[in-house]
């Protein structure tokens, strides 16, 4: 029964949470420059630049801006994620320029996110609400594991909980 509910309770929920910004720090800025010192990109492991370049096929200088442009986003995000309190509904980074979007489930926070530089997106459920319906699901797996239920998350993007199943029924035992 409480499988069910907690299942019932993951559709009907709707997520949102992506990047793990949960534990990061920073403060909300409307600062438009992402770029690092020349200090701080001296400082990038070699290894990860090699890897940008390799699989992004990025210049050093590119592979720099990128990674100044999230570590802005996260900081921006982070302040959000402060401020907004329980309206916030999560944050993700998306596309070559690192385009922060921060969801809330306050309309009256959308001026507050887009002063921050990040474009706002008002949903229905928090990252709370989410959070707690994933953990419900993780509680009855530590009982009984679903058999045809590999794996659940919270999808930031999507404002849901997500629970991919093996076959089309498994959610119904």
């Amino acid at each position: 029964m409480l499988r069910r509910r907690a299942l019932a309770a993951c559709t009907a929920t709707v997520a949102v949470g992506a990047l793990g910004l949960a534990g990061l720090t920073g403060t909300a800025s409307a600062d438009p420059s992402p770029r690092l010192s020349p200090a701080a990109a001296d400082q990038l492991s070699p290894g990860l630049l090699k890897a940008m370049r390799r699989d992004l096929g990025l210049t050093a200088d590119r592979a720099a801006e990128r990674i100044g442009n999230e570590s802005r986003a996260a900081a921006v995000a982070a302040g959000l994620r402060r401020s907004l309190g329980t309206g916030f509904a999560g944050a993700r980074v998306s596309g070559d320029a690192a385009e922060l979007t921060v969801a809330t489930t306050d309309a009256t926070d959308t001026g507050r996110i887009a002063e921050a530089g990040a474009r706002a997106v008002v949903v229905d459920h928090s990252l709370a609400e989410l959070d707690s319906a994933k953990a419900a699901l993780d509680r009855v797996a530590l009982r009984k594991a679903p058999k045809d239920v590999p794996v659940w998350y919270v999808d930031v993007r999507t404002n849901r909980v997500v629970v991919q199943a093996g076959r089309a029924t498994a959610a119904d035992t």
